[in-house]
């Protein structure tokens, strides 16, 4: 078992982006993760990758400098580069969601040429008045400059592929995206899909909708 997991196709190393303390190693986002890469199953049958899984090099409560790896991510499929930052960023993030009253968190990370901005759907006693994450992400990288969402990072309670934003939310990132930008969409259970923007809203009302003399 030892030499198969560590003779994979694929590796992939996972760096601190700031120099600390690790305060918090979360089995539960670890689980997620290594399900995500083959080492477990969702469903019962499905298959599981003997070669894929996450080798832990630093323990809570160490000291830890900017770019040093914190764990090793091993599949015999190609491992995208970003995978195990944003997927490990959208786990964090949702906690900070505020649904009181649906208990149904989501949390959203948009990329733009101006950074990656954050966000969590944040409920009311007066439901029209809650905003969705994607909203709230959008809003914050536009309030800083940004103009262009190239891809967006999404993760929800739904425990299988529909966590997908709604149709308010598709409506304003297509205001800034373009059709084949990406969504990606996480799950619980590890699973990510990845769809375009075109996929989710087709035929997207734009401001190339106008008439040219309004533009």
């Amino acid at each position: 078992m030892r030499n198969l997991l560590f003779h994979p196709k694929n590796q992939l190393e996972v760096h601190a982006p700031i120099s600390g303390i690790v305060k918090i190693l979360s089995a539960k986002a670890i689980g997620e993760l290594s399900v995500r890469l083959g080492g477990g199953r969702v469903r019962k049958g499905e298959p599981i990758d003997m070669q894929a899984g996450i080798l832990i090099r630093r323990r809570t409560g160490e000291h830890v400098k900017a770019g040093e790896t914190l764990a090793t991510l091993y599949s015999s499929s190609p491992i995208p580069p970003n995978l195990a930052q944003q997927y490990l960023a959208t786990i964090s993030l949702q906690k900070q969601a505020y649904a009181s009253y649906s208990n149904f968190r989501v949390a959203a990370i948009v990329e733009t040429e101006q950074g990656e901005f954050e966000g969590v759907n944040v409920e009311n006693a007066v439901f029209p008045l809650a905003l969705c994450a994607e909203r709230v992400a959008t809003f914050s990288a536009i309030t800083k400059g940004a103009r262009n969402i190239r891809q967006v990072h999404l993760i929800t309670d739904s425990t299988d592929k529909t966590g997908t934003p709604c149709g308010s939310c598709r409506q304003v990132l297509a205001e800034f995206m373009d059709p084949s930008a990406k969504i990606n969409v996480y799950s619980v259970s590890g699973e990510l899909v990845t769809y375009k923007h075109s996929d989710l809203l087709p035929h997207a009302f734009t401001k190339k909708s106008f008439p040219k003399e309004n533009k």
